[in-house]
């Protein structure tokens, strides 16, 4: 009984001293996105995601978005405060002014805790699950699987704030700045 006791002691203090990965905040990725909500229902979009938050932007590819019946390319400048939405099918472009500031994609993960080993949805791949909880009025679940051998490669993302939700599955994650090109404003929508 005592060896028992000695064991599940040793296992809860390993669990209690691991330390959250640290996650690249540039990087660029093949991903497939999730979203669920009560206004919208559930929406899967597969695409490209490259952020900079060196350089305070962001670009996502939808390969096929039901709304603009293909490829979309959302492009947002941070310190600008502008949004591009281009159609490439169609040759258009809207832009939208907003007023929002980037996060780094995984600064959360400081408030993470360990919960269980987890597994990647494309591959058998092992990872370990980080869980961050928000409590009050502002409700909300994230949790991260990462990869046990490439420890900064996140394997799958889940937020879930009241009834609404995202999860995120990388198929190919590459740490490091995006390369400036991706961040190019499409001539088109030069005239907006």
């Amino acid at each position: 009984m005592k060896v028992v006791a000695a064991i599940l002691f040793t296992l809860f203090a390993i669990v209690l001293c691991q330390n959250p990965p640290h996650e690249p905040s540039d990087f660029s990725a093949d991903v497939v996105i999730n979203e669920r909500s009560a206004h919208h229902g559930h929406r899967r979009f597969p695409g490209d995601v490259f952020e900079d938050f060196t350089n305070k932007r962001m670009r996502i590819d939808v390969d096929r978005h039901e709304s603009y019946g293909g490829k979309i390319v959302i492009l947002r400048l941070f310190e600008k405060q502008v949004e591009y939405h281009y159609v490439p099918n169609s040759d258009t472009c809207v832009v939208h002014a907003f007023n929002d500031t980037m996060h780094a994609g995984f600064e959360w993960l400081e408030h993470a805790k360990y919960s269980r080993e987890c597994e990647a949805e494309h591959s058998e791949e092992k990872g370990d699950l980080w869980v961050d909880h928000g409590t009050g009025t502002h409700e909300f679940k994230r949790e991260l699987c990462v990869s046990k051998d490439a420890k900064q490669t996140p394997l799958w993302l889940n937020f879930q704030h009241g009834d609404q939700g995202r999860h995120i599955v990388f198929k190919t994650f590459k740490s490091g700045a995006p390369d400036p090109k991706q961040f190019e404003v499409p001539e088109l929508c030069h005239k907006y």
